[in-house]
């Protein structure tokens, strides 16, 4: 069996490995590798050392895929995604260890750790724009009422003991102390487009949320902005089913969950925004409602008329352009003489498509 522990600096990788692996197994850590090697620094190797050390680890990586009946540790801060289809290919054990930026910092100020390590950290942790926060995706299903500017609600996450695509799961009361610190109790959580932070136009409504014997349950209502009915159109349409939430890890544990599988699981967290997102990840959240606002100023109106003519006018000019040029130049790619326009459903399902938003809206 081979098991893979990852994890940003200082999350304690190795000390996790001395403790579980047996004598005999083999353990591939890059430290250790770099130390051996006769680096002064095992955590800030240099030259000929540093690339000696990367090269004796692929090459002990490659011992260990090929003998996967044996017992193998392989520490990999952040594997690649190259390195991922090998160990998924080699039945691999995925065991993340995150104990939170805070912790990892504090370890790699007392331990000492070169700036090298502390770079590390911050680039483990780094999100979007610099920031220090990670973010989770969901995919959902949704239904539609009328009210006010329009409405999501549903659950940014939940309590379920499965691990996601990212070897986590979330404890039971991870927002209690971040709602009552950071959102008054919930009330306010800015909803943003796509985790754009720095983008005012982004920011396309808010959310009261609280936990319930299920998750983290939320409300958000969107801005009366075009950008916000934007998404919100996008949602009823079907054509976005995703959100996701931004977050810190505050404190965390290795957990054994009922399958016998190992996760890491999340016990405190900050929360910062909910976002509307393309990407789906994982099933485990659920959207009960999404309500439709209301748009229909003389605006808009107008935008639309000028959508659809400026559609209708490009669609015109991809079937002059479809028509043949002479009988036998398009014989083999129109052997029954049927006429262009006819032939393409997709076009004249478009047409009728736009034509039905003057009423839809």
């Amino acid at each position: 069996m081979i098991h893979i522990v990852t994890g940003p600096p200082c999350a304690g990788k190795t000390t996790y490995v001395r403790e579980h692996a047996k004598s005999g197994d083999l353990r591939v850590d890059y430290d250790m590798i770099a130390q051996a090697l006769g680096a002064e620094n095992s955590h800030a190797a240099e030259g000929i050392v540093r690339q000696a050390a990367f090269e004796a680890r692929e090459g002990a990586i490659r011992s260990a895929l090929k003998s996967t009946d044996s017992e193998s540790w392989i520490i990999h801060t952040t594997p690649s995604e190259e390195h991922v289809k090998l160990y998924e290919a080699a039945g691999a054990e995925f065991i993340p260890l995150d104990p939170g930026y805070d912790v990892c910092m504090e370890r790699a100020k007392r331990d000492g750790r070169p700036q090298q390590t502390v770079d590390g950290i911050e680039k483990w942790y780094r999100g979007q724009k610099g920031c220090s926060m990670k973010h989770k995706t969901k995919e959902f299903g949704v239904k539609y009422a009328d009210e006010g500017n329009g409405k999501i609600e549903g659950y940014a996450s939940t309590w379920i003991r499965k691990a996601d695509s990212y070897g986590d799961v979330v404890k039971q009361g991870a927002f209690t102390r971040t709602l009552k610190e950071r959102w008054n109790g919930g009330k306010g959580i800015p909803l943003l487009w796509a985790h754009r932070m720095d983008d005012l136009a982004a920011f396309i409504g808010k959310a009261d949320a609280d936990e319930d014997e299920k998750g983290l349950h939320f409300v958000a209502e969107f801005d009366d902005t075009e950008e916000a009915q934007r998404v919100r159109e996008l949602y009823k349409d079907g054509r976005l089913k995703s959100f996701s939430f931004a977050y810190d890890v505050k404190a965390a544990g290795q957990v054994t969950l009922e399958d016998g599988m190992k996760a890491n699981e999340l016990q405190d967290l900050d929360l910062y925004e909910i976002s509307c997102v393309t990407v789906p990840a994982n099933d485990d959240a659920n959207v009960l409602d999404i309500k439709s606002g209301r748009r229909n100023s003389k605006s808009d109106a107008d935008k639309l008329e000028q959508a659809i003519m400026l559609i209708r006018d490009v669609l015109g000019q991809l079937e002059d352009a479809d028509e043949p040029e002479s009988g036998e130049d398009n014989a083999e790619d129109n052997p029954a003489g049927e006429d262009q326009k006819q032939s393409n459903p997709k076009k004249a399902k478009l047409l009728a498509y736009i034509e039905s938003l003057k009423t839809e809206e």
